[in-house]
């Protein structure tokens, strides 16, 4: 077993053992802290580590990942938090159980997201979490995984169900425009070219969002019968999403950025106040696995479609987008930049990646709410959100019908 870089943990404790049930050992996160985080190597100079733990943040299984947080015990300090995100696809293995090149596509995903934090994230002024250790995925040498700050206790996830506030929209909105900016000013050669959208390649091929969409129609028949439909054609279509929220900006001529790709509530933390509710201040912006080159518009879209009440959406939907423009204009002039797009340009964009978002949002009620059996406690304040996904989903469809008529269908279609 390799030393620690310093005696830090007691004898008594065997730092080779594995946390939870992740391949990553102790010995490794408590290195990791050593190298990375200032803070825990002060916290080592006054007591020694007694022991280490680990449970899994949220429901469970992630998406493309276990985030476990990681609990630190001192002999005679208060105990230290991080988190610990290690790339694994469970929860979704049935969903790809006949496509075997899902594994390099999730290791290609985690790889992509440590290059975004080792060449990109210093550099950019938003809000991320501080990172202690990146390690790279390589099948059958070593695992992957991400040693980052905890912002337990004092941050909120809405999940990706949760609704936003306008005040808080307009913050998430003042990310984007700083992250925009950054890639629309850093030469060409660093990053265009380099990334290209193939992340939901697999997805659409295994028709993976099919079986939600018709599940959706039970939900409330009259509803979503017909429109539905209509989208069922495109779910094993792989163009229809990667033009709607990516390749159409190219044609409109609108530079390319690169999109964060999965900008909603799920991947945001807003702080919290003393008393413990929820501010309009972001915290972080996490998962960067799915960074891609694409529409200047398309967080923008995928945020508004998921998180934004239907109604309030319908109603600030262009002002938040020409106040995004704007704020983006103004950002660019303060570094002597110029933008050579227009406003007509961006709304257009702005409309196609909706309806490839839409896809989302009619996704989620039947992901989260389908089928399902909630304690008596929690019931009410559940369907509650069932029925505003419900209703979101309702009027994303609505719109985005009305937005697919417009598009070239020839280039939708794979």
């Amino acid at each position: 077993m390799k030393d620690l870089l310093l005696p830090v943990a007691l004898d008594t404790l065997d730092v080779s053992q594995k946390l939870a049930d992740s391949p990553i050992s102790i010995e490794w996160v408590l290195n990791g802290l050593l190298e990375g985080d200032d803070k825990f190597k002060t916290l080592c100079t006054s007591s020694k580590v007694r022991n280490v733990s680990a449970s899994i943040i949220g429901a469970g299984k992630g998406f493309v990942s276990k985030v476990y947080l990681v609990s630190i015990e001192f002999t005679n300090l208060e105990p230290y938090s991080v988190v610990l995100k290690v790339p694994g696809i469970e929860s979704l293995a049935e969903s790809y159980s006949e496509h075997h090149d899902i594994q390099s596509q999730f290791v290609y995903m985690h790889n992509l997201e440590c290059e975004f934090y080792e060449k990109f994230a210093s550099h950019i002024d938003i809000s991320l979490p501080k990172i202690y250790k990146i390690q790279r995925w390589t099948v059958g040498t070593q695992p992957g995984a991400l040693l980052m700050e905890s912002f337990a206790g004092t941050s909120h996830c809405y999940g990706m169900y949760g609704e936003s506030s306008v005040d808080q929209v307009d913050k998430a909105i003042t990310q984007l425009v700083h992250f925009q900016k950054y890639f629309l000013c850093l030469p060409s050669e660093d990053w265009r070219g380099k990334y290209p959208f193939v992340q939901y390649d697999p997805t659409m091929k295994a028709n993976f969002f099919a079986p939600f969409l018709a599940k959706l129609k039970t939900m409330k028949p009259a509803v979503f019968d017909k429109g539905v439909d209509i989208y069922l054609k495109y779910t094993n279509q792989a163009n229809f999403y990667k033009y709607t929220t990516c390749d159409v900006g190219k044609d409109l001529g609108l530079p390319t950025v690169l999109s964060h790709g999965d900008y909603s509530n799920n991947n945001l933390l807003w702080k919290t106040n003393g008393g413990g509710s929820v501010s309009n201040d972001l915290a972080a912006i996490l998962d960067w696995q799915v960074i891609h080159e694409g529409c200047m518009t398309s967080d923008l879209a995928r945020f508004m479609a998921v998180n934004m009440d239907g109604e309030l959406r319908r109603k600030h939907q262009m002002e938040i987008l020409k106040t995004y423009f704007d704020s983006l204009k103004k950002l660019m002039k303060l570094d002597g930049r110029s933008v050579d797009f227009t406003y007509d340009q961006m709304e257009r964009a702005y409309k196609a990646n909706f309806v490839g978002h839409t896809m989302i949002a009619l996704f989620v009620p039947a992901f989260y709410f389908a089928d399902k059996e909630w304690p008596d406690d929690e019931r009410e304040m559940i369907e509650d959100e069932r029925e505003k996904s419900l209703k979101r989903a309702e009027l994303c469809l609505e719109d985005a019908l009305e937005w697919l008529e417009e598009l070239p269908e020839e280039k939708l279609l794979d």
